[in-house]
């Protein structure tokens, strides 16, 4: 899948997951679409780093270290976007990433 699919694919999935989870604010499509783009470029150069690191845990918890993992990448997204694109506390970013991975699974497989 191309790069243009997956940005459109979260800023979709960040604009649906907000209407759905209060505390978890996109102020606009926007806001939605820079965070997919700096989303899709931290996944691309500092995730790699992050899973290695975290990779003894990953395997400890067979697996489900990801979703902190994945949760991370938000909060990194978040602050580089800053107010437009929140989270009200780190419990409801892990929930906002178990909730994008299932949409992000979801869409991919109507999609293709």
């Amino acid at each position: 899948m191309s790069i243009t699919k997956k940005i459109a694919i979260n800023t979709l999935g960040f604009l649906v997951i907000a209407w759905f989870v209060p505390q978890f604010y996109v102020t606009n499509w926007v806001a939605a679409l820079v965070a997919s783009i700096v989303l899709a470029v931290l996944n691309l150069f500092v995730k790699p780093i992050l899973f290695l690191l975290t990779l003894p845990v990953t395997i400890v918890t067979f697996g489900c270290f990801s979703f902190v993992l994945n949760a991370m990448m938000l909060s990194m997204t978040s602050w580089f976007v800053g107010p437009g694109f929140s989270f009200s506390d780190p419990f409801i970013t892990l929930v906002v990433s178990i909730l994008l991975t299932i949409f992000q699974r979801f869409v991919e497989n109507l999609v293709d």
